[in-house]
């Protein structure tokens, strides 16, 4: 009887422990939250009072694909380059937010709710935050982007908290993006099976991305390819603009002549050496090269095995690949 009495009472005292943890948890997050905001409106603002930006009006740009060698790095320096937009370096930040606010189980949602905490407490400061750490990265602009391509699985959430915001998918053939991350460390390379696991990867993670797309609208969100970006950069620029609603300028054809006013140029970011130069066609192909990184095998007979290469018309452009050959369309998956 005793022992029976003795293991409730430590039951019962292990869930009001546990209990208390999560409130002292959801307490904390939301108490960190708010001294960041606070925190944040002590720095110089960089945008008059008489147009505060707010989650809900402001008309934000996100660049997104692929997390190695999709092209977002290009596309941020070319919306950079024009007069009425501001897209700067990686927040870094973003990623790691939007990571927490989706890690809660039902338990700590429950709690939370307790503590009258609800989810759109949780959304209005995740908007909040994201918003601030934006307009404080740079100089004011009629149009500020973000580029922060590990965030893009977020695309839809991000929709959500800024209604009016537009989002940029850049596409780029998967056998070009894989090479590219060996080449360039960001991944493990090797003659064994790494190329193929790697490139399922991609394509697991661009058919969740297009069909993000798709969701979100076909006025909210375009995919741009790579290739198409390279090789007809004047074209798909001037059909981003017209997406965007905002003016077209050619300056943004030619971002290396205006480097100094460019925003921040991160030397940690891999590909920042890369936008130092003009827009070339020189690396689209070279994964098609020999390459002692990759399985060159795999990647020659991959759009025989990787269904989406054949969706998106890469397996129609010929070994070594012609670009100019991809179709205009993109299909649109379900």
């Amino acid at each position: 009887m005793y022992c029976v009495v003795f293991n409730r009472m430590q039951s019962s005292s292990w869930c009001h422990r546990r209990y208390v943890c999560c409130i002292l948890l959801v307490g904390l997050t939301g108490l960190l939250l708010l001294l960041g905001l606070r925190c944040m409106q002590r720095w110089p603002h960089n945008v008059t009072e008489t147009n505060t930006l707010t989650p809900d009006t402001v008309e934000l740009i996100f660049v997104g694909g692929h997390p190695s060698s999709a092209g977002t790095g290009l596309m941020r320096v070319m919306l950079d380059a024009h007069p009425m937009i501001r897209c700067g370096a990686e927040p870094l930040v973003t990623f790691d937010l939007l990571k927490i606010r989706h890690s809660k189980n039902d338990q700590w949602k429950r709690v939370a709710k307790e503590a009258g905490v609800y989810p759109e407490v949780y959304d209005h400061a995740v908007a909040a935050f994201i918003l601030k750490v934006i307009e404080e990265m740079g100089p004011s602009a009629k149009y500020l982007c973000h580029k922060e391509p590990v965030t893009t699985p977020y695309f839809k959430y991000l929709a959500f908290l800024f209604p009016k915001s537009k989002f940029v998918h850049m596409l780029r053939d998967g056998r070009g993006v894989v090479a590219s991350s060996i080449a360039r460390h960001l991944i493990s390379g090797g003659k064994g099976n790494e190329t193929e696991r790697a490139l399922r990867q991609w394509e697991t993670m661009v058919k969740t991305i297009m069909k993000d797309c798709n969701s979100i609208g076909l006025d909210r969100c375009i995919t741009i390819r790579y290739e198409k970006l390279v090789l007809e950069s004047e074209l798909e620029m001037k059909r981003l603009f017209k997406f965007l609603h905002i003016p077209w300028d050619p300056i943004v054809l030619r971002h290396e002549t205006i480097l100094e006013s460019l925003t921040h140029l991160n030397p940690f970011e891999p590909s920042t050496i890369q936008f130092m130069k003009k827009i070339h066609p020189h690396s689209l192909g070279k994964w098609s090269r020999l390459n002692e990184n990759v399985n060159e095998e795999f990647l020659r007979t991959a759009d025989k095995t990787i269904h989406l290469l054949h969706d998106l018309g890469y397996s129609d452009i010929g070994y070594p690949p012609d670009y100019s050959k991809l179709p205009a369309n993109l299909p649109e998956l379900t």
